[in-house]
């Protein structure tokens, strides 16, 4: 969080959108309410085991595991909502926070970077959510925080049927500074995962770069 939005959430706090209390846009009582997903596989739903893909979907350059927190539905639909389009960013600090609580141990070589957003979307909102995400989950593991992905195109992919959405996506994102990658740990943040096409290309771009591993973290799967 900057110095601007740390002024502003002293000068206007926020109210949680379930119980309206101060200083957080979810408070963590009401957030302790809401089941966690478990570990489930990030395409299919299937129940597995360390949070990783289902031998159906698991492929040689997809992520180790996904870590996904909750469903996108209700609350924290509207949380998100509210945090991307309501310009709400000490939401960042707040998902972090939970993501932190969430993840297991990471070695401290690990890489965090993130999903990047569309240029288009940049431009509208000013600021991009899931590196927002990244930057203070990486301060709160003590990780080192890189820009691993690029995005240079404003598709919205996810109003596509899934075949001509699965070959958008392939010419979507490039890896940068691959040199930072060889034989590291990967985390790669995102805040909602849909079909999990995204996921798989990104990771695939980063083991192809020489990731040792990548694993993934998203607040919230759709269903």
């Amino acid at each position: 969080m900057n110095i601007v939005d740390k002024l502003i959430s002293i000068i206007a706090p926020e109210n949680c959108i379930s119980c309206g209390a101060e200083d957080a846009l979810l408070c963590y009582e009401c957030y302790s309410y809401l089941p966690e997903l478990g570990s489930i596989c990030f395409i299919c739903q299937k129940a597995t085991s360390g949070h990783a893909p289902c031998q159906k979907h698991y492929t040689k350059n997809g992520p180790g595991a996904v870590f996904m927190l909750q469903k996108y539905q209700g609350v924290i639909k509207d949380y998100l909502k509210s945090f991307k389009f309501e310009q709400k960013r000490s939401a960042a600090v707040e998902i972090a926070n939970y993501m932190n609580d969430y993840l297991p141990y990471l070695d401290t070589a690990t890489l965090v970077t993130w999903v990047p957003t569309s240029p288009s979307r940049m431009r509208i909102k000013g600021f991009d959510h899931s590196r927002l995400i990244a930057k203070e989950l990486a301060r709160k593991k003590k990780l080192k925080y890189v820009e691993l992905l690029s995005r240079h195109q404003d598709t919205m992919v996810h109003l596509l049927p899934k075949e001509e959405r699965q070959k958008k996506i392939k010419t979507m994102y490039t890896a940068k500074n691959s040199s930072l990658v060889k034989d590291r740990q990967i985390l790669l943040v995102d805040d909602i995962i849909t079909t999990g096409s995204t996921v798989l290309e990104c990771s695939r771009l980063l083991k192809k770069a020489g990731a040792k591993e990548v694993l993934v973290v998203a607040f919230a799967k759709t269903f």
